[in-house]
């Protein structure tokens, strides 16, 4: 029987040995913390689920109405139609009005250089968004502490 949890901890098993780290798999709860390029990321895989989550924080909502207004119009255009967001999509958590990048892999077929190129992929287009919410005056931007940090994999 197919399980998602084994099929990713096979994944970072791989990642690891390419990157000469050992043990890295999914904690607990299913997840994984990965620091590439200085940002932290999350990997969440549910073990009934066909499918993981790649999920960074890119900063915080302003607090200026107005200011806050223009950031929540640029989400809502970059997630039309997926423009401008690669492979996920952005959304905010109201409770902390922080703005997070996720992206969904799917599982059942995956192999190592497909998932390799989709962690690369999604940390690039972090990035790129990163920076352009960097140039929005007043907005806080920055990743997530993350309570996984022995599994903290660097790039």
């Amino acid at each position: 029987m197919y399980n998602a949890r084994d099929h990713m901890n096979s994944l970072l098993r791989s990642l690891g040995e390419k990157l000469k780290l050992g043990g890295l798999a999914l904690d607990d709860q299913g997840a994984a913390s990965l620091k590439i390029n200085g940002e932290t990321y999350t990997l969440q895989c549910y073990e009934d689920g066909r499918e993981a989550y790649f999920i960074n924080r890119l900063g915080f909502l302003p607090s200026e109405a107005g200011m806050r207004a223009g950031v929540t119009a640029w989400l809502l255009d970059r997630n039309c139609f997926f423009r401008g967001v690669g492979p996920g999509a952005l959304g905010v958590n109201q409770g902390e009005d922080a703005i997070w990048y996720c992206a969904r892999l799917g599982l059942d077929t995956l192999e190592y250089d497909d998932f390799e190129a989709f962690l690369l992929a999604v940390a690039d287009m972090s990035e790129r968004l990163r920076r352009e919410l960097a140039a929005v005056p007043g907005l806080e931007t920055g990743t997530a502490e993350t309570e996984n940090t022995d599994i903290l994999l660097r790039i």
